[in-house]
């Protein structure tokens, strides 16, 4: 709670406010006091202020001070304030719905608050939150001119001097909320598709996609129609990227971007073709398909039956091949799933079938050909 109490004259001219642990008093200056979880601390940003614990000697507070006073401490320790951040960088215009605020660090802060309101006076409050770092990113803003308040926070927990800059959200077309992919999600085909919401007044969509250059050098950018999807026209490589998306209104003025949302390309292949050319081998059997990504695993299985209700091999290999003893005769069922790097498992597809004859059959029906050979 902040208070601005005007110069009190007479003996009995004094301003209090009381907390469960402690009195403050004045007679005309700007303080600030919270009391929570059995503690009251005070923070006087100009004249003096007095703290009076309920069992335990008081102490004035000079201008720049404050203190925490909890149940059965000693003694009350004036603890000078922390200084005002610099918001000297933050830019005074954004067209951004959700402005982004960074300063320099206070040495000695171990956290932030940080207030917006529609008046400079700060008389009600649109934001009111705590950050650890210096930065933080503000709720949506509706377009119109705000007063920003930013003050360090001790080890204790009391709040510095107060720095306060202007700040004026542009009236733009709001961007659309972005659906898909989102944010650290993993697209297992190439071909991707964005989606988001509507948007108010939007006629018409900018979308970007940015590669390892960032959006400076975007890889994909197009103007699309009133729409709330898109599959982009090309299949994008493996690998890491970012998009974003705004709004264009009916007269062609094009709002902020929304907020980027980085997803991974990695596409997750069926195992459509194992060569089985080897199945008749009257030694070890080795089934080879077409590898996926790097780092990507397989499941192989057979069966007697395309059912796959049991599975007589059942195996799991780092590599795009499995190797199996000699096969015994008859007519068997085999397939293989790719398995991704997170753990995700891509479909079983349509298994295959091979047929392998039998051995002796073979010898036999050799060997009575050549009987019948010998008795010409």
């Amino acid at each position: 709670m902040g208070n601005e109490v005007r110069r009190l004259r007479g003996p009995a001219a004094n301003f209090i406010v009381d907390t469960p642990s402690a009195s403050s008093a004045v007679r005309g200056t700007q303080f600030r006091v919270e009391a929570r979880e059995g503690r009251t601390q005070t923070e006087v940003l100009e004249g003096r202020v007095a703290v009076n614990p309920r069992d335990q000697r008081g102490a004035v507070l000079p201008h720049g001070f404050g203190a925490v006073v909890v149940p059965g401490q000693a003694a009350i320790a004036p603890v000078a304030l922390l200084p005002a951040p610099d918001l000297s960088r933050i830019a005074p215009l954004t067209q951004s719905v959700r402005p982004e605020l960074a300063w320099p660090e206070v040495p000695g802060a171990h956290g932030y608050r940080v207030q917006v309101s529609d008046h400079p006076r700060f008389d009600s409050l649109r934001v009111d939150l705590e950050v650890e770092a210096p930065r933080a990113q503000l709720p949506a803003l509706d377009a119109g001119r705000y007063a920003i308040r930013v003050r360090a926070v001790d080890k204790d927990g009391l709040e510095g001097r107060d720095a306060v800059t202007a700040l004026q959200v542009d009236d733009q077309p709001a961007p659309p909320y972005s659906i898909a992919p989102a944010a650290g999600s993993v697209v297992r085909t190439p071909e991707v598709v964005l989606r988001w919401t509507q948007a108010p007044g939007a006629v018409t969509y900018d979308y970007e996609i940015a590669g390892a250059t960032g959006f400076t050098e975007p890889v994909a950018r197009a103007r699309v129609d009133d729409t709330a999807s898109i599959r982009l026209p090309d299949p994008l490589p493996p690998g890491d990227y970012a998009w974003r998306i705004r709004s264009v209104d009916a007269s062609a003025k094009p709002g902020p971007f929304g907020d980027c949302l980085a997803f991974t390309v990695r596409p997750l292949a069926e195992v459509t073709a194992i060569d089985t050319a080897a199945a008749n081998d009257t030694r070890d059997v080795t089934f080879r398909w077409q590898a996926g990504q790097p780092g990507q695993r397989y499941r192989f299985q057979m069966s007697r039956t395309p059912d796959f209700r049991k599975t007589d091999v059942d195996m799991l290999v780092d590599q795009a091949e499995v190797t199996l003893p000699r096969l015994r005769s008859g007519t068997w069922y085999l397939r293989a799933q790719t398995i991704d790097v997170d753990g995700f498992e891509g479909p079983f597809p349509a298994p295959q079938q091979v047929d392998v004859p039998c051995r002796w059959c073979r010898i036999g029906a050799g060997a009575g050909a050549l009987l019948i050979l010998l008795a010409l």
